[in-house]
């Protein structure tokens, strides 16, 4: 599956008293934090940046499920694995993908980044799923379209066949002039 990168850079906003997060080169926002999303047959890769925050480290446990996560999510360790790349990086993998494989209809994941003796950001990850199946819907859909084109292919075939196997204008089967304008054969030759 493609991989999809995105670097997060997260900020103590000392007026705010609060985490201000930036996804990519967007601008900066207090909570509610930009919802980070990876597309249906993707992987997400998320780059977390401590920027201009002093002393702010992330903790041992960087990035866990939001602790009153609604809903909390069975999979929830089995979708994401971390790893902290000194004490002001972290690097979160979004598998986006069923643990024993096969279609994943996705979800949104509430989650939180933890710091070294400051509160916790907690933003949401979308992810919109892996191997997609068909739905009923489209299954129908796609049926009565392709009995739409045989249809017509038959219709086409038939008709088809009818002028092979009508006269041109030649001898009929009994040697006379064949015409369907002209039953009594009175116009002449053509």
């Amino acid at each position: 599956m493609p991989t999809k990168p995105e670097t997060i850079e997260v900020r103590w906003n000392t007026a705010a008293n609060d985490w201000s997060m930036r996804v990519g080169s967007g601008g900066w926002h207090l909570p509610p934090y930009p919802e980070l999303v990876v597309g249906p047959d993707e992987v997400g890769v998320f780059t977390f940046k401590i920027v201009g925050s002093g002393d702010a480290k992330f903790a041992a446990d960087a990035f866990s499920e939001k602790t009153n996560a609604n809903p909390s999510k069975a999979d929830f360790a089995d979708q994401f694995s971390e790893h902290l790349r000194g004490s002001n990086e972290l690097i979160v993998i979004d598998k986006n993908e069923a643990k024993g494989g096969g279609h994943y209809p996705g979800g949104k994941y509430e989650y939180q980044l933890n710091f070294m003796g400051m509160k916790p950001l907690d933003p949401i990850i979308t992810n919109n799923g892996c191997c997609q199946l068909y739905s009923t819907g489209e299954l129908i859909a796609y049926g009565i379209a392709l009995a739409a084109l045989c249809a017509l292919a038959v219709m086409g075939f038939r008709n088809w066949r009818a002028r092979r196997a009508a006269p041109s204008g030649g001898t009929g089967p009994s040697g006379s002039r064949s015409s369907t304008s002209d039953p009594n054969n009175t116009a002449g030759p053509r």
